[in-house]
């Protein structure tokens, strides 16, 4: 937008100016569920505040990309072919709004998850995206905001892995590589993890090479270790935990996913040692690489079948064509994949089924390090199943006040085909089912809409604290982006909101007397024991016998 979007509140309708006639709710995402959040007051004037952030294009990576960077566009061309026109139009878009203020609307989902509404020109896209996102409103670099605009030159680079490194050893990394920074070395910034935000940051260490008290307009960010595990850590209040995700203080970066690689690995070897027909599990050897988002995605319950498609993504793929056993001339191609064994440049040849066991071993020993991890996953899905079988949707507060109901409507699909220009189409026409429950769906994605509701719970809570200091927010979930020089001051406000919304009440013991509340509300007779066990007694028969539900 290049005005401001319109305010969000209880009875007036925010965001895009036709907004105010249109009245689209400020909830965004799919209509096909009975998903319900409640709104408060903090809500919407927290929507309000990151809505009303001017920016800019970032007009120097523009100019650069367009003329003597054009190389950057042969490196996407050559390495990402299918994000090539993406970027093109993004450059165009860029172009088409140079020189002048924007603002960048927002909308939330029913997890109270806030999203940009704008496609290409966006804080949360791509590379690219977020490269050419100029803060509007610049400042004279302090010592240390020269210090935080030089992690995030060393994390946009990651060579070396730098980016698991202490915050001195980034710095040190940019001095010594100062020279090739400031001339924009186009192998160097080719090799960079993400290239067009290094770009950028090597134009403004450029610009501030030859007047430091040039006016420095792109941010920089702070981003989460493994979000989902943090939350769990500090629901749990599990110390060992916590330390290996950085929830506290220590001069060396943890990295979770590299301590899980050694005993996932031996299991995968110990199987293979117990189970002779899959003997060659001894041989393989996986890195953080095959590992970091199986490891994190667990937190969000990835299926057996979305690990294993991860594991086949990542391998080197051998095609087998073999004949058709009924049609002649026709071939039937299969892959085998390759997976990293123990010995240098050793590979292991695994079949479809093969990776799909090794899933199985990878899925039921990813976090044996960690017990309680386990235990909260068991809890949860338990409540979830509990309130299934009493047909009641499932619903918990955030700590930003919002009460959240999950309801996943049941759907039933029907296939029709058809002939268009001499061509056979089959087209899938889903039907969503009134009042009906989706069991599976809802079991499924208990624990990943909780962590997505306490992600955002705690970004509401910092934006909301944040205002009274006037600096910039840019929110991507569970990464905070700000002005170099505010960084600081908003990494404190994060860690101190993050511990005020774990320090207020003990949200697994809120969420049990929850459901045991929804429970008697629905009728329902809940027997609470001296041991504190509880149970839900229900009639089975027309002769009256109960049944207990525990």
């Amino acid at each position: 937008m290049v005005c401001e979007p319109l305010p969000w509140g209880r009875i007036s309708y925010g965001g895009f100016l036709e907004n105010g006639n249109t009245r689209k709710d400020i909830v965004t995402g799919s209509s096909y569920h009975n998903h319900k959040i409640s709104r408060n007051s903090k809500l919407y004037e927290s929507i309000n505040y990151i809505n009303a952030q001017k920016f800019e294009v970032n007009s120097d990576l523009l100019d650069y990309i367009l003329n003597e960077g054009e190389y950057l566009l042969d490196h996407v061309e050559e390495n990402d072919e299918d994000n090539f026109l993406k970027t093109i139009i993004t450059l165009n878009v860029a172009d088409a709004y140079r020189n002048i203020p924007i603002y960048l609307n927002t909308n939330i989902d029913w997890r109270s998850r806030i999203y940009t509404n704008s496609f290409y020109l966006s804080y949360q896209g791509s590379d690219i995206s977020l490269a050419l996102i100029n803060l509007h409103n610049g400042q004279i670099m302090t010592e240390s905001g020269l210090n935080n605009l030089y992690i995030c030159g060393a994390n946009s680079h990651n060579e070396n892995n730098i980016s698991k490194e202490s915050f001195q050893k980034r710095i040190e990394w940019v001095k010594n590589n100062m020279d090739k920074i400031i001339s924009l070395d186009p192998s160097f910034i080719k090799n960079a993890e993400n290239p067009f935000m290094f770009t950028a940051f090597a134009l403004t260490i450029k610009k501030l090479s030859i007047n430091p008290n040039a006016l420095v307009k792109c941010p920089v960010f702070l981003d989460a270790t493994c979000s989902g595990i943090q939350h769990f850590a500090a629901m749990l209040l599990d110390n060992d935990l916590g330390i290996d995700v950085n929830l506290t203080h220590t001069a060396d970066v943890k990295d979770l996913y590299t301590k899980l690689v050694a005993p996932i690995n031996e299991q995968i070897k110990n199987y293979g040692e117990e189970n002779m027909e899959f003997q060659k599990f001894i041989n393989i050897k996986l890195s953080r690489r095959e590992l970091k988002r199986i490891i994190m995605t667990k937190t969000y319950n990835v299926t057996l079948y979305g690990i294993a498609d991860h594991i086949k993504n990542l391998a080197e793929k051998n095609e087998i064509k073999r004949p058709h056993p009924r049609i002649k001339n026709k071939e039937i191609i299969t892959f085998t994949y390759l997976l990293p064994g123990r010995k240098k440049d050793e590979k292991v040849e695994l079949t479809n089924s093969e990776v799909f066991k090794l899933a199985q071993i990878i899925n039921k020993n990813i976090f044996n390090a960690y017990p309680a991890l386990n235990e909260i996953y068991t809890f949860l899905t338990a409540l979830a199943s509990v309130m299934i079988h009493f047909a009641i949707p499932i619903s918990w507060a955030t700590p930003s006040g919002l009460i959240i109901s999950q309801h996943y409507l049941q759907s039933t699909t029907k296939k029709v085909s058809m002939t268009i220009l001499g061509k056979n189409k089959t087209i899938v026409l889903r039907e969503w089912l009134d009042n009906s429950l989706d069991t599976k769906k809802q079991v499924s994605a208990i624990i990943p809409n909780i962590i997505h509701s306490f992600d955002a719970s705690h970004l509401l809570e910092v934006i909301y604290a944040a205002r009274s200091k006037n600096m910039y927010i840019l929110p991507i979930h569970d990464c905070y982006g700000t002005h170099p020089n505010d960084m600081y001051n908003l990494a404190e406000e994060v860690r101190r909101q993050f511990i005020y919304i774990y320090s207020k009440d003990n949200f697994l013991e809120t969420l049990r007397n929850k459901v045991i509340s929804d429970l008697e509300s629905h009728s329902f007779l809940v027997v609470r024991e001296d041991d504190g066990e509880v149970h839900v007694e229900e009639q089975i028969t027309s002769s009256q016998q109960l049944r207990k539900y525990q």
